[in-house]
Parts: C-alpha cells; sequence; structure tokens
C-alpha cells in the first residue's frame, strides 16, 4: 500500500457556465465517495470569485487515485471539460505538521506543491 495522496483540485467555471459547473461537479461527490480508497472529497465555492471551485481530495493511495482519474463518473465530466470550465487545475500538496494534531492532518514530509495544469498523468507514488 502507497502513502496517502492529497489534490487541491481548481475550476473555473466559464462566465455564464456558473450554475451547470457547479451541479457537475456536485454529482461527482456522491460516487466519489463510494470508491474504494477515497478518505476525504469535499466540494467547495470560493465566495469572493463566482465560477470557482475547488475539491480538497485524499486517497489512501496513488493507485486509488487513478482509478478515480479514470472512473465513468469522472471521465463523463472531463468529457464536457472544454464547454463548462476555463481552468482547471490539479495540485498534489502535503500537509505540513504544526499546531494541534486534533485540527489538523499530520503526514510524513514531502513536498508541498506540484501542479500538472489539467493532468493527472504524473501521479506522484
Amino acid at each position: 500500500m502507497g502513502r496517502a495522496v492529497h489534490v487541491l483540485a481548481t475550476f473555473q467555471a466559464k462566465p455564464g457556465k456558473e450554475r451547470d459547473a457547479e451541479a457537475m461537479l456536485q454529482g461527482l461527490i456522491e460516487p466519489t465517495h463510494r470508491e474504494d480508497g477515497c478518505v476525504r472529497y469535499v466540494l467547495y465555492r470560493r465566495t469572493d470569485r463566482p465560477g470557482t471551485f475547488y475539491f480538497v481530495e485524499e486517497w489512501r493511495s496513488a493507485a486509488d487515485l487513478r482509478k478515480h482519474m479514470a472512473s465513468p463518473h469522472l471521465s463523463a465530466v472531463m468529457v464536457q471539460k472544454d464547454e463548462l470550465f476555463a481552468a482547471v487545475d490539479l495540485a498534489f500538496v502535503s500537509p505540513l505538521a504544526g499546531g494541534n494534531p486534533a485540527k489538523g492532518q499530520l503526514d510524513s514530509p514531502r513536498p508541498a506543491f506540484q501542479s500538472h495544469g489539467d493532468t493527472a498523468e504524473e501521479i506522484p507514488d
């Protein structure tokens, strides 16, 4: 079993497509929560920038994230990506230790940030 993988996925909807984009992203939540290896998958809407959404994700392993990236429900969204989104970015992030462990996730040290645009071809192991 590999190390946990943490992802910050950013989606910027095209003007006029904000509601459709939000509905589509919300539709990913339930099927993703049922995926084996999904530890955390939370959708956020940025309140000061309409049409900007974030998924904060934690996967048990890189293999689990790869399965998610190939899932039918995510593939259906990616087919419509260009129609709904001006930008999509996946950032592989690592929690940093500090503060109260009950209020933050502690993990072993890893590179703090890697951005891969709208691809996940280089999912870290």
